[in-house]
């Protein structure tokens, strides 16, 4: 290979001739370093001429001095540029959009959303039904579910705030309006074959589902507490959220309201009509009861209205406690109207019986009568002719033969006398052994009674004690304003106490009505004063404030006594107009003048 490379005759050179000098050849050239970006063309290292190798050595001015490579790689100097112009600044690379870094992010956020909802909504495992709760094989949600997902929606805002800023935020939160809006129509196609077996009426009676442990009801409020609990998180996201607009929160926030809503008003309602019916018969004044008559006799208080109450309120109260354990402030607004209204019903249904100022006579202790009524009921007359009926009645007895002298007489012949003992009657005791016998000293018990002033103060205190028994709502301003109200009906049986008293103490009573404390030195706090449009039938006895404005009955309890803000926006014009009906002397000066100065 070498051979036909290089051929022979090329090799073969002349001993004669002298070598030629080697050429004086130029260095490799090599590619330059350019600075990115520059304009500028590419020059190559070594730019100088070489010199002809005909000058010689000799000729040293004409030879350029050279510099090694590694130097001119070293030296800024080395390079050249085709410009002398200076070359323009690199241009900055673009920070990515949000939209472009951010899509993956979003669709994770999106799929990471949409499982924990199905998750939130699947069937409890394994699916027993040894309680009896299960339908179509699923059994109620428990708690704390609508609490998992909300708290999972938290933390995913929080860090898209943290990372992207109010831009990346709004960006979540248009991802995570389509799996809520997916929750909300799972949800309600759950509910909507619960609502027609929830049985929203008889919810008093032990045998109601809301009473016990119904199937339908504990998946309905299984559904509620779940509703309630991304309500709560969704109400604690951060405030930038409302800040961005909150894209979809608003609708999310309604439909979960809605489903809460389809559950338990229904129930707080039936509540409402059929415990206030109960209380409303409180304004119906009971029969005179007399006092210790014997055991199986009325007593004080056991009146029908305070037994059926009695009756009904820990149904009331299971109901009441069940639906009030649904988070979220749809609840604890509805519980807190339901006490509210049960606790107004009550007063208005007190201030209105009526009250006469006589004493009634009750049936008196079972002693024998003047006209001689017994015991039993039986007429009889005086001693004296209870005597001579009896001595009538012994003679009689005494002059009637006997069977063994009828049978002799019929026979005409002898009758044994054992036989005759044996048909012979024994003689009728004397009928004084059958009288009541008392001692004759002893009086006749005089009939015992209670005022029907002291039976409205006692049926209004065990109103108090009943009442106070049902739950109280959870929220702060609710748990408030219905203490409110409980103070006021407390209130309120004190002052029914200080007017079935036998002498009225007039300031204590406006004292009391008015809020004002009595004693200033107890350091006492001033309570509430009290609607006056409740305190004035009470301290009418029973009369209506219809009656002296001429207008129905229905209708002014409707326009005036709807509420505790119904009656105190009317105080005042209603007060007037009493005043204006009432002529001299028709009333008492003390509590004109005290209607005087509420009316302002």
């Amino acid at each position: 290979m070498h051979g036909l490379k290089t051929p022979a005759f090329l090799g073969l050179r002349t001993s004669s001739r002298p070598a030629s000098p080697a050429p004086n050849t130029s260095p490799p050239s090599m590619t330059p370093i350019v600075t990115p970006g520059s304009s500028a063309q590419p020059t190559p290292l070594d730019i100088s001429i070489p010199v002809s190798p005909i000058d010689g050595p000799n000729n040293k001015d004409s030879i350029p001095l050279r510099r090694p490579l590694a130097a001119k790689l070293h030296l800024s100097s080395a390079f050249r540029r085709a410009s002398p112009s200076p070359s323009p600044a690199p241009t900055p690379v673009p920070a990515p959009t949000i939209a472009g870094t951010s899509s993956s992010y979003l669709d994770a956020l999106a799929l990471k959303l949409s499982e924990a909802a199905g998750k939130t909504l699947a069937s409890p495992t394994p699916a027993h039904n040894s309680d009896g709760l299960l339908i179509e094989g699923r059994r109620p949600l428990p708690a704390g579910r609508g609490r998992a997902l909300g708290q999972l929606i938290v933390s995913e805002m929080n860090a898209a705030l943290a990372t992207g800023g109010c831009d990346l935020l709004r960006a979540s939160l248009r991802a995570m309006h389509r799996p809520l809006n997916v929750l909300l129509s799972n949800m309600s196609g759950l509910l909507a074959p619960l609502v027609g077996a929830l049985h929203p009426t008889g919810v008093l009676l032990p045998s109601n589902g809301w009473v016990g442990n119904g199937a339908a009801q504990a998946h309905a409020l299984g559904l509620a507490c779940m509703a309630g609990e991304l309500l709560e998180a969704l109400d604690g996201l951060p405030a930038d959220c409302n800040k961005v607009g909150g894209e979809g929160l608003r609708s999310t926030k309604e439909g979960l309201e809605g489903v809460i809503k389809r559950v338990v008003n229904p129930v707080f309602a039936a509540v409402r009509t059929e415990l206030g019916a109960l209380i409303d018969a409180l304004e119906v004044a009971p029969e005179p009861c007399a006092v210790g008559v014997g055991k199986k006799d009325k007593v004080v208080g056991d009146q029908p209205a305070i037994v059926a109450l009695q009756t009904a309120m820990p149904c009331a109260m299971r109901v009441l406690t069940r639906v009030g354990t649904v988070p979220g402030p749809v609840v604890r607004g509805a519980l807190a109207q339901t006490d509210i209204a049960m606790v107004w019903r009550a007063m208005v249904a007190l201030a209105h019986r009526p009250v006469s100022a006589s004493v009634p006579s009750g049936s008196g202790s079972p002693t024998r009568s003047s006209s001689g009524t017994g015991f039993l009921g039986k007429s009889h007359g005086p001693s004296k002719a209870l005597s001579s009926s009896a001595s009538t009645k012994t003679q009689t007895l005494g002059k009637t033969p006997s069977l063994g002298s009828m049978a002799a007489s019929s026979s005409g012949s002898a009758v044994p006398a054992s036989l005759t003992k044996r048909l012979t009657p024994p003689n009728t005791p004397p009928a004084g052994r059958f009288g009541l016998l008392l001692p004759p000293s002893r009086p006749s018990s005089p009939p015992g009674s209670i005022s029907p002033a002291a039976q409205l103060a006692h049926d209004a205190r065990v109103v108090v004690g009943l009442l106070d028994a049902l739950p109280k709502p959870a929220g702060e301003d609710a748990r408030e304003a219905v203490g409110e109200a409980f103070d006021a009906l407390r209130t309120f049986a004190e002052l029914l106490g200080l007017l079935s008293a036998s002498v009225l103490d007039r300031q204590a009573i406006i004292d009391l009505v008015d809020g004002e404390s009595a004693d200033e030195a107890s350091g006492k706090e001033e309570r509430e004063e009290l609607p006056a449009l409740i305190v004035l039938p009470a301290v009418l006895r029973g009369k209506s404030v219809a009656t002296l404005l001429d207008i129905p009955e229905a209708e002014y309890r409707e326009r005036c006594l709807s509420g505790f803000g119904r009656a105190e926006a009317s105080e005042e014009v209603v007060a007037k107009a009493v005043l204006r009906a009432w002529k001299e002397g028709e009333s008492t000066e003390w509590v004109r003048a005290w209607l005087e100065g509420r009316s302002g």
